[in-house]
């Protein structure tokens, strides 16, 4: 859907589209192009890895669904056994390179 010429949303409008976490570069998109999007991204609050994602298109969602689950896997723990004759290897704080994937890994 085209608007004719170029639009500014009045405050209220406005208001309503950031309640929608419709960000303001996106509203200014509107107003500039007058092309109303079928579809917008959705910002994550923050970076990382999605380890979950509920989010189909076409289901229905409640206000406080969550939708991804996302999780910083820069740093991570990792429970390793070892054997004896190994531990002067290995150091704490040590810098590990992990191969294999858990069976139960997505």
């Amino acid at each position: 859907m085209k608007i004719p010429c170029r639009f500014v949303f009045p405050g209220v409008t406005r208001r309503r589209l950031k309640l929608w976490d419709i960000t303001e570069d996106h509203v200014h998109d509107l107003e500039r192009t007058g092309e109303v999007l079928r579809t917008l991204p959705i910002h994550a609050p923050q970076s990382g890895t999605v380890i979950k994602k509920v989010a189909l298109a076409g289901i229905h969602v409640n206000p406080g669904d969550a939708l991804y689950t996302i999780a910083d896997l820069s740093r991570i723990w990792i429970t390793a056994d070892i054997y004896e004759y190994e531990l002067p290897f290995v150091k704490v704080g040590q810098t590990v390179k992990m191969t294999g994937v858990h069976p139960h890994a997505s």
